[in-house]
């Protein structure tokens, strides 16, 4: 496990798509204008929230449920793992790929760096664990507990009345600005005509649309050449 992960967050999450994530979230809210795509947004969290505290309150355990089968995949892990004891919160394991590993479990923490991280224990304390006969729920950090879920989402989004309840505000309208001021390094527009906008006109008899070669009119005596001039 990295060294760049901060221990106090508790999570190994690695997420580089969080805006494909919110665009596939929000849904249609994403076509709808501004003030509309907002409120939708605002509902969406304001039920989530509060759906989150139903879970939570209704769960019987101590730990939520998704932390309870990351445990349970890696107590099948533990079987495998030797336990030494070198002193009263200080342990060895040896597992089966030969890695040995150091944890302790008054500060929980351990050389592989997992438990560390995630705040839910690994596969090698969870051997210690099952060797000391503990309570796998004072290993995993509070941020896991069912307590702490439904007190950090019994803090609800509350409801509001639709638009034809706002009040009145007496303010200017907001409008786009005029013209936008250009910064010192910014290359400034080109005012040249393109060619496709440009007019041909004939040096012979100066009417437009056609050049010197295909001239209806006699050939002048001294050569011309085709100027291009640009609509008025």
């Amino acid at each position: 496990m990295g060294l760049r992960f901060d221990p106090i967050v508790k999570s190994d999450d690695i997420t580089n798509n969080w805006t494909e994530s919110f665009n596939s979230w929000i849904g249609e809210a994403r076509t709808m204008a501004v003030v509309e795509m907002l409120k939708d947004i605002r509902k969406r969290w304001m039920y989530q929230i509060f759906e989150r505290y139903e879970i939570a309150e209704a769960h019987e355990a101590e730990l939520m449920p998704n932390v309870q089968s990351i445990i349970d995949r890696r107590r099948r892990e533990a079987r495998s793992i030797r336990v030494f004891q070198s002193g009263q919160y200080e342990y060895q394991t040896s597992g089966a790929d030969l890695v040995e590993n150091v944890i302790k479990m008054d500060a929980k923490t351990c050389t592989c760096r997992v438990w560390d991280i995630c705040g839910i224990p690994y596969a090698h304390a969870l051997a210690v664990l099952t060797y000391k006969k503990g309570r796998v729920e004072e290993l995993c950090d509070k941020a896991f507990h069912k307590a702490t879920n439904v007190r950090v989402y019994s803090h609800f989004v509350h409801a509001l009345p639709g638009q034809k309840y706002w009040a009145y505000v007496d303010h200017h309208s907001v409008r786009s600005p005029i013209s936008r001021r250009r910064e010192e390094d910014e290359v400034g527009r080109s005012y040249r005509v393109p060619l496709k906008h440009k007019t041909v006109r004939c040096s012979i008899c100066n009417g437009y649309g056609h050049n010197m070669r295909n001239c209806r009119a006699a050939p002048p005596s001294t050569s011309n050449t085709t100027a291009e001039v640009p609509h008025e």
